[in-house]
């Protein structure tokens, strides 16, 4: 690695992984690596109280829109206060349709500790094969940067991805990935 990028790039995000990613939506759905396998995932940490965070959110779906059926996916990591219902409610009156992992109410968490966050909001971009490709990428950046990676895995292939999973099955090819920060969390 040159010295340039190691400038750019912190270390925590260049060998952080996230092979034993393991939470709990608040929706009580299970997200894991192996549920993730195969898209390209913005784990994006953030609040409702944090007004940068708020004013991502029209980018954030509109990517998530456009881009899902191509195996895009989005998952946030907040720190918002309040009752389940009190978020879900929020979520839902701000179209926040991506699932939401409550990390801890209003401090550091342990899934942001894993990834290095120090403060919101952040987002770390993952690709296909599990890697860490982008850190706090936003607006038309990162729909540029996502488009990207999932015009090059249909490239590579010959063939869109979510055909070739469903063909292959959860464990067909790219299963596997680069060691790195593991991270399980269970309410």
């Amino acid at each position: 690695m040159n010295p340039a990028q190691s400038e750019r790039t912190p270390k925590s995000h260049r060998t952080c992984s996230y092979d034993a990613f393991d939470a709990i939506d608040i929706d009580g759905r299970e997200w894991t690596k192996k549920k993730l396998e195969g898209n390209v995932v913005l784990l994006e940490f953030w609040s409702n109280w944090c007004g940068p965070c708020v004013s991502e959110i029209p980018y954030l779906r509109d990517a998530y829109e456009r881009l899902k059926p191509q195996g895009f996916e989005i998952i946030g990591i907040n720190r918002n206060l309040g009752t389940p219902e009190q978020q879900k409610l929020w979520l839902t009156t701000h179209g926040v349709a991506w699932p939401q992992i409550a990390d801890a109410q209003g401090k550091q968490g342990p899934i942001a500790d894993a990834f290095g966050v120090e403060g919101i909001p952040k987002s770390v971009l993952i690709d296909r094969q599990g890697r860490v490709v982008g850190v706090n990428l936003r607006g038309p950046r990162l729909t540029e940067k996502v488009s990207e990676l999932l015009d090059a895995a249909r490239q590579a292939s010959g063939t869109d991805r979510r055909y070739e999973r469903q063909k292959f099955g959860p464990d067909g090819e790219g299963s596997g990935g680069a060691a790195g920060v593991s991270v399980s969390i269970r309410d």
